[in-house]
């Protein structure tokens, strides 16, 4: 009996002292630095990056080029001194859009520091002299001082063109196109103008109106005889041509 309860006093003893050991929580192992394995030559190849391919080398400028580059000139200055520059005007010598664009040229001359010559160019209600310049070398050094809206009518299709005519247009005034008593003409280009009618442009208190060239004359009258002008400057030519042939 006494034996028995040694080997019962003996396992309760274990016991206590196996759950005692299972309460406390393990230290932590020690960290121990494992020395690095030697890497062979082969694998230290191995792991480096391959390096990217060389880009290819942008073809050097010639020297003119490289020049021009490096003093800020452009290849191909303008205006190149001893040329002339060709201001066409298609309209007769001495009415206003010629002396407009003999005021032009001149200052043209000293801002470019080029000779600028005014070349008149009449005919066709100014359709000679803007064809004449349509078809010039495009350089730079032929230039045109037209007016409008006489340049917008030169590109007229026929089909508008036989409009205007059969409404009896006379000429043109703020985009507008008049017949002879100076009504505006009823056509589908009128309905197609982004401007106002000449009926708001007689309510304007004081109208003047410029106009230059005998072949005016028939216009300049149709003008007048419908209001649409206040103050008339015209040049002393015009001025004869309208007051001989007044009706």
């Amino acid at each position: 009996m006494r034996r028995l309860l040694a080997i019962l006093s003996v396992a309760s003893l274990v016991a206590s002292l196996a759950l005692a050991g299972c309460s406390q929580s393990a230290p932590a192992p020690a960290p121990t630095n494992a020395p690095a394995a030697p890497t062979s030559p082969a694998a230290s190849k191995a792991a480096e990056p391959t390096k990217a391919a060389e880009p290819a080398k942008a073809a050097e400028p010639t020297k003119p080029a490289a020049a021009a580059a490096q003093s800020g000139a452009k290849p191909a200055d303008y205006p190149q001194k001893g040329k002339t520059l060709i201001l066409n005007v298609p309209w007769d010598a001495g009415g206003i859009t010629d002396i407009a664009g003999r005021v032009l040229g001149s200052a043209l001359e000293k801002e470019l520091g080029i000779p600028v010559q005014v070349i008149n160019k009449p005919g066709a209600a100014s359709q000679v002299g803007i064809t004449e310049l349509s078809k010039s070398k495009p350089d730079g050094y032929t230039i045109g001082y037209v007016n409008l809206p006489g340049t917008l009518s030169t590109y007229l299709d026929s089909s508008a063109k036989a409009e205007l005519l059969a409404a009896g247009a006379y000429g043109d005034l703020a985009l507008r196109f008049f017949d002879a008593d100076g009504a505006e003409c009823k056509t589908s280009l009128a309905e197609r103008t982004v401007a106002i009618s000449l009926d708001q442009y007689r309510r304007i208190p004081r109208k003047v109106v410029a106009a230059s060239g005998v072949q005016k004359a028939e216009t300049v009258r149709a003008l007048l005889r419908g209001g649409l002008a206040d103050l008339l400057i015209i040049d002393h030519a015009l001025a004869e041509a309208v007051l001989t042939h007044r009706s």
